[in-house]
């Protein structure tokens, strides 16, 4: 139910991000690179802009309203899109501190990057939208589906 390995590359960029538990995480930036551990941020004090990542084809009024909702003591938000588990392994990266995910996605979209996020010290939340409200920890491998409820992603233990 735990990811505890992960394997990310994004091949136009030639960027890699993994971990293992019990080994670290990293981020090499190139194929010609030496790989870098890698480290969330910190949670963002009160007035600190928020860096958030969102999906550049779910991206929407109500995820700002929800980031909103979810941070009301950090009213400047710094949003940069992108796509698939790359948003993960930016937060595990230390680039942003939260990406909020409120669109269906599958296991197999999440769990290398949630495994390189564990290990770099951030979590995976279950999000309800309709009440703004954080889960457990997101699980894998369930019996009757594959698919994630709606998410939050954060750069710290929660």
């Amino acid at each position: 139910g735990v990811p505890v390995l992960g394997v990310v590359v994004c091949p136009p960029t030639k960027e890699a991000w993994y971990g293992a538990e019990g080994v670290g995480a990293f981020h090499k930036a190139s194929q010609y690179s030496s790989p870098s551990e890698t480290r969330t941020l910190p949670k963002p004090s009160p007035g600190e802009t928020l860096k958030a990542t969102v999906s550049r084809s779910h991206a929407n009024d109500q995820t700002n309203a929800l980031l909103a909702s979810l941070f009301p003591q950090n009213p400047q938000v710094d949003m940069t899109a992108t796509g698939s588990s790359i948003k993960i392994a930016w937060v595990a990266q230390g680039l942003v501190h939260v990406y909020l995910r409120n669109a269906p996605t599958n296991e197999w979209d999440t769990a290398a990057a949630d495994a390189v996020l564990r290990v770099a010290g951030g979590t995976i939340h279950q999000f309800d939208s309709e009440n703004c409200r954080l889960g457990n920890l997101l699980e894998y491998g369930k019996p009757d589906t594959t698919l994630n409820p709606h998410f939050l992603c954060v750069s710290w233990k929660e």
